[in-house]
């Protein structure tokens, strides 16, 4: 069928050209058709309707042909996001109606294709969608805000209270020993981990389709999601996760990054249905309950594969203990020596020998809590092994030390690892070696002091290990 010809029956009503005015009478329609397929446009609404053809206008633009209500009107294709065939169900005349005439508004629908036919949006705009305010509902230990990657890369942080909102756009990040929960309304709930970095992006309500849109990026860390829609005036929360998305209603997931960039492992733990997740270019993935979704974006196909009985009893088990949890007491074992108060004899003020001002090496300014140089290196050496369990290798030799407290973008890297504070010289004004080193394939990364003699003896002569 052209679909540049009349149709006398399927026309949704007249444009006045001067007036740019659109008749919407046929909208109010009392039979009630079925339908057989679901579009979801990008916007998270959802469109029941069937699908007759696709053709474009004289512009190139494409175009859908759909039918409602016994009307076929031309739908932009451009403004959906998936179409999916479902069983025939029943329509609502009124939420059709008030769908539609906003779908006009925004210039997404039009009554026909033919070129004499200017489309324009109504006198009267759309409304703005409202925010929905993600706050913080209970904290448990510490959390913090950063306004961007280089405030979380410079440390510039802002303590977070509970009852607080949560910024769009701002990384959220919780320190380890924490627990955090969040939540918009009492419709969802989403709980952090410690050592978790999210960042949420948009969150809002759209009223004409009675969505929630959450777009969420799980930058590190652990999280759950709780959706729970039911006896509320919501039909659908619009979910997007890093690479993937989802239209959910009644349901609980755990999300976990997988180390690599926008990666995650989204295990399914209970709802009322199969849970959907698809991207951009394929889907849509079908999760059972104890099912987890592998999501990578390098992947052409996600793996989907069922979560060992331990592992979904261990995580069924956090969920359900989440509120009794408290951040674990720390014990901390300072080894600090006072000296005696008088230690050495007072000597009068000297003279000064010279008139030259003598450079002091700050490094050499040792603070009263310091410890012993082999409770240093020992430090160090920890601290290593950390840096290895994290990044998978020790810092390399032109990076040396100082990558216990500088990142260098190195993948994996959670430091700092040592205190700003802890010395990098020895006793005598020497800096502490490193090396790291492999023998026989294996890897090995020593730190020691030059000793008295200020000569490196590779460990040996008077070196102190």
């Amino acid at each position: 069928m052209n679909p540049m010809k009349k149709r006398n029956g399927s026309r949704l009503g007249r444009w006045a050209v001067g007036e740019t005015v659109f008749l919407l009478g046929l909208f109010l329609l009392v039979s009630a058709p079925s339908w057989s397929d679901i579009i979801t446009l990008k916007d998270g609404t959802i469109l029941p309707c069937e699908v007759v053809e696709q053709s474009k206008s004289a512009s190139g633009a494409e175009y859908l042909q759909i039918r409602i209500n016994n009307s076929l009107v031309w739908l932009s294709r451009e403004a959906v996001s998936r179409i999916e065939k479902t069983p025939e169900r029943k329509s609502t005349g009124s939420d059709i109606q008030s769908l539609l005439q906003r779908l006009i508004q925004e210039g997404k629908i039009v009554p026909d294709l033919k070129d004499s036919v200017k489309i324009k949006p109504s006198a009267a705009p759309a409304p703005a969608l409202p925010d929905i305010t993600l706050k913080a509902k209970e904290i448990r230990g510490w959390v913090y805000l950063y306004e961007d990657p280089n405030a979380l890369k410079e440390r510039r942080r802002i303590p977070l209270q509970t009852g607080d909102s949560i910024p769009k756009g701002f990384i959220l990040a919780s320190s380890p020993n924490t627990r955090l929960t969040l939540g918009a309304e009492k419709y969802v709930e989403i709980g952090l981990e410690g050592g978790t970095q999210i960042r949420f992006d948009d969150a809002l309500l759209n009223p004409s389709s009675r969505s929630f849109k959450l777009d969420v990026r799980l930058l590190r860390g652990k999280a759950w999601f709780q959706i729970n829609i039911t006896g509320s005036s919501w039909n659908s929360v619009s979910l997007n996760l890093n690479t993937v998305r989802s239209v959910l209603q009644n349901m609980t997931f755990y999300a976990e990054a997988a180390g690599r960039t926008a990666a995650v492992n989204i295990t399914y733990l209970n709802g009322t249905d199969k849970s959907r997740f698809w991207r951009e270019k394929d889907g849509p993935y079908l999760l059972n309950i104890g099912q987890v979704l592998e999501v990578s974006p390098a992947a052409n196909r996600l793996p989907i594969s069922d979560t060992p009985m331990d592992d979904l009893d261990r995580l069924n088990q956090k969920l359900a203990g989440w509120m009794q949890w408290k951040p674990e007491t720390l014990a901390v074992d300072l080894d600090i020596v006072i000296p005696p108060l008088e230690t050495f004899p007072a000597f009068p003020p000297q003279a000064a020998l010279h008139a030259y001002a003598i450079p002091i090496d700050q490094n050499m300014i040792v603070p009263p809590e310091t410890c012993s140089l082999g409770q240093i290196i020992a430090t160090y050496k920890a601290a290593l092994e950390k840096y290895k369990y994290d990044t998978g290798h020790y810092p390399t030799n032109e990076h040396g030390l100082e990558a216990l407290t500088k990142s260098f973008n190195i993948s994996g890297w959670r430091g700092p690892y040592v205190s700003l504070d802890l010395p990098r010289r020895d006793l005598w004004g020497m800096l502490l070696v490193y090396e790291v080193y492999i023998d026989k394939g294996r890897q090995y990364v020593d730190v020691h002091s030059m000793g008295p003699n200020r000569k490196e003896d590779r460990g040996l002569g008077d070196d102190i290990r």
